[in-house]
């Protein structure tokens, strides 16, 4: 009995080993499998907004409740079953999407402040949740708590925060001017405006405006936005304007532009000049009166010389000083360079008159030369022997250095202009000689045709009408099929001048052939060709 018994416990003791083992073995296999199964869960909640961009912040996308509510049970089993913080957060995160989809702003902000706590997140992860956190306090439109929020992160992340900086700037400036913080609010759209890196300081720049406007504006900064300007009284309003207290600088230079204008209409160029070097001293001061903003008010209408560039360069010629001429165009061509670099970087839209900076295969640089060069040696020329001797030096300086051949041909023959002013014939020749590869090369017709009438005018006052007449046969070079029934008045007078060339050379049966083009075009006009009467008279004398 004893030994049966003893069989007995031992058969027992293996029995309860063995449920022992293998309840460990189960235990063991249910402590592995948990995790795993929980990450299942959670990713398959996770996997919807992972697919539907419409989860991504600033989306309005209409979800449907059932969806909703589906999405929610999925993330609840999975904040249940995970001992992952990370996987906890994301589906709190989550959780805070549905709940701001339904508009309940409340419990999403709850949601995702449990989001920002429950891990040890990376910086660029606690952005993002933070992120989400700040943008569902601004729709609950809590002003308070967005800008306790917005401090913290731009306190905290400073840089690392991107674009969101921006963002985060503008938003706390509105948040700080409806609970009527005004010093605060300018003081964050002006951080929001440096940041910004659109096409030009946008809204930001335009709040910051706004508020300092209301601030400082008297009611004679009005004339600064005025179309006309005959009540006489502009000026007096403008001093007034510019004695207001913390007038943006924009104002102060849009001020000063205009008092230019109206000094000079007034006839008082010297004032003028003043107003003019005031508005060029001012410095640029982000984002009221950024780079762009003195571009526009100093080149605006380039293309005709009237910009308040153009005025700076004319006043100095007036004044009869030619000493640092030079030296004064060189630094508007740089300044209207910069102008241009920062406006192109921008994406900004630039007025037609600018349109050369982005043509392909042209100098550009030598471009913007002759913008302000060729206008200040038309001046020169214009106001005594001194200064036209300054015009050419100028020229000279700069005719050999240049490399475009558009360029150096404009400047050559500008120079070949000044030479004929001074009588010397020989070297206006030179010059006019030399511009007609550089126009071919370039494909500019009307230069090319100038400098060949240029020399064969020169030619005919030499008495070389032989070679006046050859010079008059390469002006015609390249003319389209309808000449010469539809003749424009430059080729009509080309075409006397090679004709009375041709007769004063001796060529009699040029001369006719060309008499008879004359009056065939004359009489498309109804009119009698005086000038080949008067070639014919001279042929027969």
């Amino acid at each position: 009995m004893s030994k049966l018994r003893s069989e007995f416990c031992k058969k027992s003791q293996k029995a309860v080993r063995l449920k022992i083992g293998i309840a460990a073995v189960g235990i063991a296999s249910g402590l592995i499998s948990m995790p795993a199964a929980a990450q299942v869960v959670c990713e398959n909640a996770y996997k919807y907004f992972d697919d539907h961009s419409h989860w991504k912040r600033g989306v309005d996308d209409v979800v449907e409740p059932v969806v909703i509510r589906e999405k929610r049970r999925q993330l609840n089993a999975c904040v249940a079953v995970t001992s992952n913080d990370v996987n906890k957060g994301k589906a709190l995160s989550r959780l805070g999407h549905l709940s701001l989809a339904e508009d309940n702003f409340q419990e999403a902000i709850q949601l995702y402040r449990r989001a920002v706590s429950a891990a040890n997140w990376t910086v660029d992860s606690e952005i993002k949740f933070r992120d989400d956190l700040v943008g569902a306090i601004w729709e609950s439109k809590d002003h308070r708590s967005y800008i306790r929020e917005a401090s913290y992160m731009l306190s905290h992340f400073g840089s690392r925060l991107g674009y969101l900086q921006e963002l985060l700037y503008a938003r706390r400036a509105m948040a700080h001017e409806r609970l009527g913080n005004k010093k605060a609010a300018l003081a964050d759209f002006q951080q929001s405006a440096l940041l910004d890196e659109s096409l030009r300081k946008g809204t930001a720049a335009e709040q910051a405006l706004r508020i300092m406007r209301e601030q400082s504006w008297r009611p004679s900064c009005a004339v600064l936005d005025a179309y006309e300007f005959n009540a006489g009284d502009e000026l007096t309003k403008i001093d007034d304007c510019l004695s207001s207290t913390n007038l943006p600088s924009i104002d102060k230079a849009r001020a000063y532009r205009l008092q230019s204008l109206l000094y000079e209409r007034d006839k008082d160029p010297d004032a003028s000049y003043q107003s003019l070097l005031k508005l060029m001293r001012l410095p640029v001061d982000l984002p009221t009166y950024t780079d762009l903003d003195r571009g526009d008010l100093w080149f605006q209408g380039v293309q005709n010389d009237s910009s308040m560039m153009h005025r700076f360069l004319f006043h100095i010629i007036r004044q009869g000083d030619f000493s640092d001429l030079s030296a004064h165009i060189q630094d508007v061509e740089s300044s209207y360079r910069s102008f241009l670099e920062k406006a192109l970087a921008k994406g900004s839209p630039l007025e037609p008159s600018y349109s050369f900076f982005l043509s392909v295969g042209r100098n550009t640089n030598e471009e913007i030369a002759t913008r302000f060069l060729l206008s200040s040696v038309g001046w020169l020329v214009q106001s005594g022997e001194a200064a036209i001797d300054a015009a050419k030096s100028l020229l000279d300086s700069r005719v050999y250095r240049v490399k475009g051949p558009g360029t150096k041909a404009r400047l050559l023959m500008a120079r070949a202009d000044i030479h004929l002013r001074k009588q010397n014939l020989r070297e206006a020749d030179k010059d006019f000689a030399a511009v007609l590869p550089l126009a071919k090369e370039e494909g500019r017709t009307g230069i090319r045709r100038s400098s060949q009438r240029m020399r064969a005018l020169i030619a005919a006052n030499q008495a070389r009408f032989s070679d006046a007449y050859d010079l008059m046969n390469k002006y015609f070079e390249g003319l389209p099929d309808t000449w010469p029934s539809m003749a424009t008045p430059d080729l009509l007078e080309a075409e006397v001048l090679r004709t009375d060339f041709a007769a004063r050379a001796g060529f009699v049966d040029e001369a006719r052939k060309h008499i008879e083009i004359l009056k065939g075009i004359y009489e498309q006009y109804g009119q009698p060709c005086e000038p080949c009467a008067q070639i014919e008279q001279n042929m027969a004398n």
